[in-house]
């Protein structure tokens, strides 16, 4: 980079970066390089003139592409974007032309590939979608099938994220919410303890859970739960088993008010049957508070998150399958104006952003070389000779404090000598 280019393009820039600098020493006013250069007047006027210049240029590319997209003559129409674009840059001299021409040789590819088919089939095309064709094995062998629809001209994640984001968004919640209850499940498994068992509820991996093994093991921990009312629900059951009559049943029930009668359904001789009595037993032992942070309490946790994923993914499923289905509705019923406005969000809009982007690249550049200065000249010659002398001293003082043979000493002596030659030369 030609720093004389950039003290004529930005005057201020050096007394505002720079305290000092010379060959020797370079001297920051501040360490934050970005926040100096973000504030420079000179800058700030460089990036509003190039906005200025790139004003309309989204529009001129509309009135080009778009309005007249019957008359682009494909072998000519890059040659005279670019020439545009080199007009606009003439008093940029810092922005390099052709790094801007890169940009709109890169675009060019899918935008003139696009204004071919719809100058051979006409500009309905864009409301045309193909069947997704893709290779996948069925029965063994690589064979050719149809997975879903594509746009001919515009992709199906543009019309989501645009004409259909209320309902892209919904099942983008739904798919946020599945992975906070993964990341949750993930939680809950690096806190088990291997030592005690715990892994017994996980897969061969030890990275998922296995609903099964969750609920055998929660059916085991839920019998140790006692309380009155499960007490007494247990000795009803014992009571229906030896076939008890109905006047035993009747007066059990009235001898233990501590259980919720009312929550279980009566058959017809007013008492309960084993079966209505054992769901209720189980909906007790499921809406019961293990103590928080025991295995027991984790399993309950990780029952209600398996659901909660299971249900998550079906939802998910059958998101994807209708957004998929009403976007493939939306592109064949788009009206011109939305024609229009999508084909400029593929072809104009990306284009736009990364020309209106060149100032923020330069100036990331001459940040970059700045901060590199400023850590090459971190230290002054001065310091680091004031360093070097420090150690020596330190050294010369180490080595007076070292006792030997006769032989050793003398070696040791040579050495001082050595490091304090050029006092000893003066």
């Amino acid at each position: 980079m030609n720093w004389n280019n950039i003290w004529e393009a930005f005057p201020k820039l050096y007394d505002e970066l720079f305290e000092e600098i010379n060959s020797d020493y370079v001297k920051l006013k501040s360490e934050d390089v970005s926040s100096l250069l973000e504030s420079n007047g000179d800058i700030i006027n460089f990036k509003v003139e190039y906005e200025n210049a790139f004003r309309d240029f989204d529009s001129y590319l509309f009135s080009q592409l778009i309005e007249n997209v019957a008359e682009v003559k494909l072998a000519s129409e890059e040659e005279i974007l670019a020439q545009d674009i080199f007009s606009r840059l003439d008093s940029f001299k810092l922005i390099d032309k052709y790094n801007a021409y890169q940009i709109l040789d890169d675009a060019w590819v899918d935008i003139s590939g696009d204004i071919e088919i719809l100058q051979k089939e006409s500009f309905d095309s864009v409301l045309i979608v193909d069947p997704n064709m893709i290779t996948k094995k069925v029965n063994g062998k690589e064979t050719i099938v149809q997975d879903g629809w594509v746009g001919r001209i515009i992709p199906f994640d543009l019309v989501q994220s645009t004409i259909l984001k209320e309902e892209k968004d919904k099942l983008t919640k739904l798919e946020n919410r599945l992975t906070e209850v993964q990341d949750l499940l993930d939680e809950i498994i690096s806190t088990l303890s291997e030592a005690e068992g715990e892994y017994d509820v996980l897969n061969d991996s030890n990275d998922k859970f296995v609903l099964k093994d969750v609920n055998g093991e929660l059916s085991e921990l839920y019998k140790d739960i006692e309380t009155i009312e499960l007490t007494a629900l247990r000795e009803y059951v014992a009571l229906l088993d030896s076939k008890g009559n109905k006047k035993e049943k009747i007066d059990f029930i009235s001898n233990h008010p501590e259980v919720n009668w009312s929550a279980i359904p009566t058959n017809a001789s007013g008492t309960y049957n084993k079966t209505d009595v054992m769901k209720y037993i189980l909906s007790i032992q499921m809406n019961y508070k293990f103590p928080e942070g025991s295995f027991a309490s984790k399993l309950s946790s990780v029952v209600v998150l398996l659901e909660e994923e299971k249900e998550l993914k079906k939802k998910i499923k059958e998101g994807k399958n209708q957004l998929h289905e009403l976007t493939k509705i939306t592109i064949e019923n788009l009206s011109d104006e939305q024609a229009n406005e999508l084909l400029k969000l593929k072809w104009i809009d990306p284009l736009v952003e990364s020309i209106r982007k060149l100032p923020d690249v330069l100036i990331n550049e001459i940040t970059k070389k700045i901060s590199s200065l400023q850590q090459k000249y971190a230290k002054t010659f001065v310091e680091i000779s004031n360093e070097f002398e420090d150690s020596k001293e330190n050294l010369v003082g180490f080595l007076d404090e070292l006792t030997g043979s006769e032989f050793d000493m003398t070696g040791i002596s040579e050495f001082k000598l050595l490091l304090n030659g050029d006092k000893n030369d003066k």
